[in-house]
């Protein structure tokens, strides 16, 4: 299991947690961000396009996840993967 899988599924340790200090200070570089938004807006992008460009920005990914593991996108099982976060929150939320 990864520190940010650990993070997202509640697993509490002082390294998961200065990890998660680290991240959310942490800024998206400009130009994943424009990137991102592009596959967003073309139509013909598919969701592993999104999570492609979502994957090298760990700050955004990191979001991503939480926001697929919050209780209004919540499923039976915890979501540790960019694709899988894409797919339950769909492209609107990704934008």
């Amino acid at each position: 299991m990864t520190l940010i899988q650990a993070e997202v599924l509640g697993v509490k340790s002082s390294t998961s947690e200065a990890l998660h200090l680290i991240l959310d200070g942490m800024r998206t570089n400009s130009a994943l961000a424009l990137n991102i938004l592009d596959v967003s807006q073309r139509p013909e992008s598919s969701a592993l396009d999104l999570s492609a460009a979502i994957e090298p920005d760990p700050a955004i990914s990191l979001r991503i996840l939480r926001l697929a593991n919050s209780p209004m996108y919540r499923g039976r099982r915890d979501v540790v993967s960019i694709p899988y976060a894409v797919a339950r929150v769909g492209r609107s939320a990704t934008q």
